[in-house]
């Protein structure tokens, strides 16, 4: 027999324990954030719990919005027709504003209209004060939910961080004193987008109240604005994503019996939300899915054309550039929400490592893809980008996360406590203005534009006339009214109609500031809003200003006692065809206020027509320069020369 080729080992030499050397093992750089997730999570609830009581006390002593009577009217007729079972269909084509016809307003959801106004018949409140507190609890909401998403992308000192650049973002906590479309809008938006993440993260096998969330936030959405049928191809998108780039989740997914349920799943929440949503409209009764079609066509293209002032120029609302929402972002966000958004960019891989790529998506997905499709469709936005006020969520995540990512990058204490004292010392920027310039936050601008002197006459300031609002509020405070001497007020905000006045001392009417018909008055509450930058400069506030609502120095609206009513008597002459009478009244009236460009054009025809052909060609020379496109005024000045 062969020797075996095999050679047994030799066996291990015996050491001493004391010599074997164990190569210690570094401890991981834990998280500053995971440290005091506990410590996070109490300060994320206390601090909801005080913009709780902040915002909606807050929210009751605001003005009138310009828009607000007709959202209000079309909530009570929809209760009506609600509570009538029907029958009463007076919201289908209903009137205001001097008998003013508002058909399509049936084509809003009514759902939160109605609720305001099923509440303040509930506690017998007014209804003006009842929808503001109410709106003002949403965006109590909408911070909340903000937060949560925060939470869920990474921990709770990421949705603390999430809440106070919400909350401290002037556009979003403005309107949500008193804006009863965008911002629960919004907030059904941050409630979908958070029961999506729990979703994508629960599938196959979502807990029941993750997909009660999900499909109530579609129906929210969708009972309040057509628009809301965005969200079905949100979740389908993300849905996708999982598919395609998460193995995992693709083989689970992919399992027939998993695949069936996911698909009963999806049908549940899409066409589940989108019937309920349609229940709050009034009109879907009556016109059954034909309503659905006809909304959405109106959404795309909205009819009536809204002025807008962008970079220096009046346009049209169907007129914005393609820069608009992304211009008014720039100049309106503050720097610490920027700040944040920026930070993501050098962080993008920390990012990347430390949170979940499905979150990340949603969140990119859901800030950009609304921007292009406005962008691309031309869908009409107005004043800024209230309308677009549904992204916030995403983006102030996002801004969150970096700030995150920017503090946490660096481990030792000294850097970490200075660059945290940095960003709250940023955020207190907006704060402080917001105290200083309560009730008019959503007015705000940044630094990058000169704070809202820079944008004063460039951009839309106060656009709800809100001023004008309180405007009214201080003269019948501060000026005597007798019952038996009745006192004409004009105004450029027809909304005055509604205000709490007593009509037996008092008549408000309508004008605009630009020029109005020889209507007697006695004051005027004039809006500076939709006013030329040279108009402004020229003659705002006017002579006899007798109180000044202002933002940061800028007027925004003033209260005008009309003591010399010399234009009042010259204009009417002139209208009777008296020359002479016009003239001499209407020079008296121009040498008592050189800057009432209401009667240049006057001015300038009594002395064409006396032959005092020099003074006319200067006073239509100044009033053209005012208004360059005024077809009359150039008219006249041809037939002068």
């Amino acid at each position: 027999m062969k020797p075996s080729k095999y050679t047994p080992k030799q066996p291990l030499k015996k050491q001493p324990i004391a010599e074997i050397k164990i190569k210690p093992v570094e401890p991981l750089k834990e998280s500053v954030f995971d440290i005091y997730n506990k410590q996070f999570k109490i300060a994320f609830w206390v601090s909801i719990f005080a913009i709780l009581i902040i915002l909606p006390l807050s929210s009751i002593k605001v003005g009138i919005p310009a828009d607000e009577p007709i959202d209000l009217e079309y909530g009570k007729l929809s209760y009506q027709y609600f509570s009538s079972l029907g029958k009463d269909t007076t919201f289908s084509n209903f009137k205001l504003f001097q008998n003013q016809a508002f058909p399509h307003q049936k084509f809003y959801g009514a759902g939160y209209e109605t609720f305001t106004v099923a509440v303040a018949k509930i506690f017998s409140t007014d209804f003006y004060k009842t929808r503001h507190f109410l709106t003002g609890l949403i965006g109590v909401i909408l911070i909340l939910f903000t937060g949560l998403i925060g939470k869920e992308a990474r921990g709770w000192g990421v949705g603390l961080i999430a809440v106070w650049l919400m909350f401290l973002t002037p556009t979003v906590t403005g309107n949500a004193f008193f804006n009863t479309k965008d911002i629960p809008y919004a907030a059904t938006m941050a409630i979908s987008l958070y029961f999506f993440i729990r979703l994508i993260k629960e599938l196959p096998n979502p807990t029941k109240i993750t997909i009660a969330g999900c499909l109530l936030g579609i129906a929210f959405a969708v009972g309040i604005r057509i628009g809301g049928l965005i969200l079905l191809p949100y979740v389908f998108v993300f849905v996708l994503y999982m598919v395609i780039f998460d193995k995992k989740s693709r083989i689970e997914y992919l399992k027939k019996r998993n695949l069936i349920k996911i698909i009963i799943i999806g049908l549940v929440v899409c066409i589940g939300g989108v019937f309920i949503g349609l229940l709050m409209y009034p009109n879907f009764y009556r016109n059954g899915f034909q309503h659905v079609i006809e909304s959405f066509n109106l959404a795309r293209n909205f009819p009536f054309r809204i002025r807008l002032i962008f970079e220096g120029k009046i346009i049209n609302s169907t007129e914005i550039p393609q820069t608009y929402i992304l211009k008014y972002l720039l100049i309106t966000l503050p720097l610490s929400v920027m700040l944040g958004l920026l930070l993501t960019i050098p962080f993008a891989k920390k990012l990347y490592q430390d949170i979940k790529r499905p979150i990340l998506f949603i969140l990119f997905f859901a800030t950009i893809f609304p921007v292009i499709y406005i962008i691309k469709t031309h869908a009409p936005v107005y004043n800024g980008w209230r309308h677009v006020l549904f992204i916030a969520p995403s983006f102030i995540v996002l801004s969150a996360l970096g700030i995150y990512a920017f503090i946490d990058y660096f481990k030792k204490k000294v850097v970490i406590i200075i660059l945290s004292v940095f960003v709250v010392l940023l955020m207190a920027k907006p704060a402080i203005w917001m105290v200083k310039n309560h009730p008019y936050s959503y007015m705000y601008y940044n630094e990058l534009i000169g704070g809202v002197k820079g944008a004063y006459g460039k951009y839309d300031t106060d656009y709800q006339q809100i001023g004008a609002s309180l405007s009214l509020k201080w003269l019948m405070k501060n000026e005597s009214f007798a019952s038996n001497d009745k006192k004409m007020i004009a105004s450029n905000n027809r909304s005055l109609y509604f205000s709490n006045v007593d009509t037996n001392k008092t008549k408000i009417f309508e004008c605009g500031f630009l020029g109005f018909s020889p209507i007697y008055w006695d004051y005027a509450i004039f809006s500076s809003v939709f006013v030329p930058k040279d108009v402004i400069k020229f003659a705002y506030p006017p002579k006899n200003s007798i109180h000044i609502e202002d933002v940061d120095g800028v007027p925004i609206s003033a209260v005008v006692k009309h003591e010399n009513k010399d234009d009042f008597t010259g204009m009417t002459y002139l209208i009777n065809n008296n020359i002479d009478s016009a003239f001499i009244y209407l020079e008296k009236a121009y040498e008592y206020d050189p800057q009432n460009f209401r009667i240049f054009h006057s001015v300038a025809y009594c002395n064409a027509m006396k032959g005092n052909r020099g003074k006319a060609v200067n006073v239509l020379s100044t009033y053209l320069l005012l208004f360059p496109d005024n077809k009359q005024a150039k008219e006249l000045m041809n037939s002068i020369r």
